[in-house]
């Protein structure tokens, strides 16, 4: 698989998306990972969100899609 290289235009969006949390465990049901190893990885992903969040001075919020997240770019 090949992933070309992307334009990332100066509008905004990279303060929004500098701002998000991601974990692999918000996904369908049917998707979730299992497993005590699953398990650990959403806890250092949130231990690392969480630090991140705070080392920034910026409120932790999960997105509900990505239309939420780009709104508030171009709402400032």
């Amino acid at each position: 698989m090949t992933i070309p290289c992307q334009d990332v235009p100066d509008d905004g969006n990279l303060s929004a998306i500098e701002d998000l949390s991601f974990t692999t465990f918000r996904c369908l049901e049917e998707n979730r990972p299992i497993g005590t190893l699953q398990h650990s990885r959403l806890r250092a992903y949130q231990a690392s969100s969480k630090a991140r969040h705070k080392h920034n001075e910026t409120k932790r919020k999960e997105p509900t899609s990505l239309k939420e997240v780009f709104s508030q770019s171009t709402a400032e």
